[in-house]
């Protein structure tokens, strides 16, 4: 009975501490560009048992004051690796250019592991090509286009809500929808949302999410032929109104392709445009 109230204890201290995690480091304001861009980014870096500051580096600034950084979470976010842009920061405000002020990549832990103790650093993982692209998509040494910023407060957390009051039950129908059409052949489609993350917001009201679930009773459907479960990774969009349309529900098959598709995929769903 002791050991099972330490471990209760120990937990309860754990999702504490997670749960009232806030960014402590320099960098506020680029912290705040990246979480409010890099689809699936936690905000975070984890060990399983603490959280950590994800790890920031400036890597260059340009003669507009716009700022190239690298954003990393470590191996525990598949989504948290990307070098990213601020236009700039401003009166507890940032600005940027929303879905092309970031490039992201997918490492594993054998990418961390290689590099050891030095850790990952930008070069490990962009090209100078891809660095110069970003840089060009983000107008850099020439003025800032401020009609083409989006504009966020600078924060230290990614507790994001959404205004929309988006909760796990309105992921169940869409989902379900989806991978019933798709032909899965699991007994319950309204149990496979494990969690989500809320990306961004549109200028209308409408709100990005990554989703995780996970299907069971599908024994050789899934991620091996011995395996009971079926992993599954969606950006969802909801309307203004919380609808969600089957258009709406984009399945990442293969996250280190996802970026090009997700443009497309938000562009489809009328991103950015008026809602009627």
């Amino acid at each position: 009975m002791k050991k099972i109230i330490a471990m209760l204890f120990i937990f309860i201290v754990l999702f504490s501490l997670v749960g009232c995690y806030r960014y402590r480091g320099e960098h506020k304001d680029l912290y705040s560009v990246a979480i409010n861009n890099i689809f699936g980014a936690d905000g975070n870096q984890s060990n399983g048992e603490a959280v950590f500051d994800p790890d920031i580096e400036i890597i260059e600034t340009d003669s507009y004051g716009r700022v190239l950084f690298f954003y990393d979470e470590g191996y525990r976010s598949e989504y948290g690796t990307a070098i990213v842009i601020m236009q700039k920061s401003e009166n507890d405000f940032v600005y940027y250019y929303q879905d092309i002020c970031y490039t992201p990549a997918i490492l594993t832990k054998d990418d961390y592991w290689r590099n050891g103790d030095e850790g990952i650093g930008y070069k490990d993982v962009f090209s100078e090509e891809e660095i110069e692209a970003l840089k060009q998509a983000n107008d850099w040494n020439k003025p800032i286009d401020m009609e083409n910023c989006t504009k966020s407060p600078i924060e230290d957390n990614k507790d994001h809500k959404g205004t929309l009051g988006i909760k796990e039950k309105d992921f169940d129908k869409p989902i379900a929808d989806y991978v019933t059409a798709g032909g899965y052949k699991g007994k319950d489609t309204n149990s496979i949302y494990r969690f989500s993350i809320l990306c961004n917001t549109d200028k209308y009201g409408r709100e990005l999410y990554y989703v995780y679930g996970i299907g069971s009773d599908v024994k050789g459907e899934g991620v091996s032929p011995d395996s009971e479960h079926q992993y599954f990774e969606f950006a969802i969009i909801f309307n203004p109104d919380k609808s969600c349309p089957s258009g709406n529900v984009y399945e990442i098959l293969d996250p280190s392709g996802y970026y090009d598709d997700l443009l497309e995929f938000k562009k489809n769903c009328g991103w950015d445009t008026p809602y009627n």
